[in-house]
């Protein structure tokens, strides 16, 4: 049943191959990357020449590893500051962008409530010049509507 799920024939073909490397009996010459890192464990140890994958990382934790003890916390201490910094400045960005999207909201509220005022104003001045017996013609031109909605609006009366 795990061969058909996995569709492999044994778990070497699932898992990685490990090798163990004696890196004290590694005559430090380089080669290619594998020997930059067997050298980097051996020695604790990374040359400005070395170019493999993720070196520069561990150049860099090897470096904050060789700290004293006083300048390691000093070390952590301002990653510290600047990850707070960093936090604080994201922190401001959002509350910007929430405060805009507010104010967004607040504007297209403002001109939807404008335009729902001016259309019930001009219901109520068409159903005013309707009780007054213009024509639905000349209502629906002095008002800039249709006919259409100038005679719904005088269904709507006479139902009234």
């Amino acid at each position: 049943e795990q061969k058909e799920s996995f569709q492999k024939e044994t778990p070497t073909q699932i898992y990685p191959e490990y090798y163990l490397i004696n890196a004290l009996s590694f005559p430090d010459e380089i080669h290619n990357s594998l020997d930059e890192w067997v050298y980097f464990f051996k020695n604790s140890k990374v040359e400005d020449n070395f170019h493999a994958k993720g070196i520069d990382s561990a150049k860099e934790k090897l470096a904050v590893a060789k700290l004293s003890k006083r300048k390691r916390a000093d070390y952590e201490r301002y990653l510290t500051e600047l990850h707070d910094e960093a936090s604080w400045n994201e922190t401001q960005l959002i509350k910007q962008q929430r405060q805009e999207r507010l104010i967004r909201e607040a504007a297209e509220n403002a001109r939807q409530t404008e335009r729902m005022e001016t259309q019930n104003n001009t219901i109520l001045v068409i159903e005013e010049l309707l009780s007054q017996k213009f024509s639905m013609e000349e209502i629906a031109k002095r008002n800039n509507v249709s006919i259409e909605f100038v005679a719904l609006l005088k269904g709507k009366i006479q139902i009234k």
